[in-house]
């Protein structure tokens, strides 16, 4: 007896009147910034066509301390009341097609250094070690020991407020110099 196999192949077509839906237009807030806190701030935006009409464009605040964003509906504004810390700023366009386009720029607002005071005036006759007196300052400012005309040696190192300084042998004056910075 033989037997006889048959395959019946089914094929199914799913046919499927999906009509999807993408954003029509894009928002760019900017590159991020690093200022000191004594500077202005100045957010400046983007918006990619087709807009709204009539356009609708709107600067926020998304992290970070409360400030006051001037011209919220434009894509350029400035910002007050900054404090020195992180910030995050969104900038909304409204599309076309109704949609909100959405960007974010980071800002970072560093603190004003601490003024620099590099002590009192020293006149000694022989290249003996000197103890510096510049003032101490902590995280996230530093300081910075320069010596003019070159030459010498600090001890541990040329970023200590108080380190020793060992002039080179020889008769010469020198200018030590304590610059304090906040990193940028």
């Amino acid at each position: 007896m033989k037997k006889i196999a048959s395959v019946i192949l089914l094929t199914c077509a799913i046919l499927s009147d999906f009509t999807g839906s993408s954003q029509n237009c894009a928002v760019n807030a900017g590159l991020d910034q690093t200022i000191c806190v004594n500077q202005s701030l100045t957010l400046t935006g983007f918006a990619g066509n087709p807009k709204s009409i009539p356009p609708f464009y709107e600067w926020s605040l998304f992290s970070g301390p409360a400030v006051t964003i001037t011209t919220p509906n434009a894509t350029t504004s400035t910002v007050t009341g900054l404090t020195p810390g992180s910030y995050v700023f969104q900038l909304v366009n409204r599309c076309s097609d109704n949609i909100l386009a959405k960007d974010y720029v980071s800002v970072t607002i560093l603190p004003e250094p601490a003024t620099s005071q590099a002590g009192a005036d020293i006149t000694q006759c022989t290249n003996t070690p000197v103890t510096l007196s510049g003032n101490a300052v902590t995280a996230p400012l530093s300081g910075t020991w320069t010596v003019s005309p070159a030459g010498g040696s600090f001890s541990p190192n040329n970023t200590t407020y108080n380190a020793t300084y060992t002039p080179p042998a020889g008769n010469n004056t020198y200018t030590l110099t304590w610059t304090v910075s906040n990193g940028y």
